[in-house]
């Protein structure tokens, strides 16, 4: 399963990778690739994200009607 709408909501939050990676302690880079499909984190980095995001896991996979998420 693609991460891909981790960017999406990165947008409709106003954050950037640099943000989130700070709120995560990892890279930009890690963050950049997790959310652009060309790394596969584990799920506890996945609850991470969901968490820092404010929304729940499945919000951060295709498929996943973004409208729905109060942003």
């Amino acid at each position: 399963m693609r991460t891909t709408n981790i960017k999406a909501i990165l947008q409709k939050k106003n954050m950037t990778d640099s943000d989130l990676a700070s709120q995560l302690h990892v890279t930009r880079q890690y963050v950049n690739a997790i959310s652009c499909g060309r790394k596969n984190p584990s799920i506890d980095v996945m609850e991470r994200i969901a968490t820092a995001l404010d929304v729940p896991l499945s919000a951060l996979f295709d498929g996943y009607p973004l409208d729905k998420l109060k942003l």
